[in-house]
């Protein structure tokens, strides 16, 4: 049961983290060319 909440924390993370990283290159996309 730990070991299942402990992998569902870290996948929502790393989601989380692709999340950020995906808006952190559009943002950066959007400055640099204008958008």
């Amino acid at each position: 049961m730990l070991f299942w909440c402990s992998n569902v924390l870290m996948l929502s993370s790393t989601m989380f983290g692709e999340l950020v990283y995906t808006i952190q290159l559009y943002f950066i996309g959007g400055t640099m060319f204008g958008l």
